[in-house]
């Protein structure tokens, strides 16, 4: 599988998964798709200008939507457009907060919830 096919995998994966309308297994599901997608496209080689940008958009896409599976799997709730079907009623107890993620410094990143103000 070449790149231009690991992004279409990344973008089906994430009208799949994450979506507008959610669940808990839609959402682990795209989680163990896009593990696999990384490490497909780990393998590959890039020897060319074009084919190294490409590889980097595929890397940005990748964090980025691993990133909102994760923070979808933690908002056990349903907020706006984005509706877990599993959690359908607004819990402001719980998650008037934004969920933020910053880098670990070691190629991770951490979670840091922001209280709304």
């Amino acid at each position: 599988m070449g790149l231009p096919e690991l992004k279409q995998s990344v973008r089906e994966t994430m009208l799949r998964s994450a979506g507008l309308w959610r669940r808990e297994e839609s959402l682990l599901a795209g989680r163990k798709d896009l593990r696999e997608i990384a490490h497909l496209a780990e393998e590959l080689k890039t020897d060319e200008t074009e084919q190294s940008i490409e590889a980097c958009e595929l890397g940005h896409m990748l964090t980025t939507a691993q990133i909102i599976v994760e923070a979808a799997l933690m908002r056990t709730e349903s907020r706006g457009a984005h509706q877990r079907r599993d959690y359908p009623k607004q819990d402001d107890t719980h998650w008037l907060k934004h969920i933020g993620f910053r880098t670990d410094g070691k190629n991770g990143f951490m979670r840091e919830d922001i209280p709304i103000q």
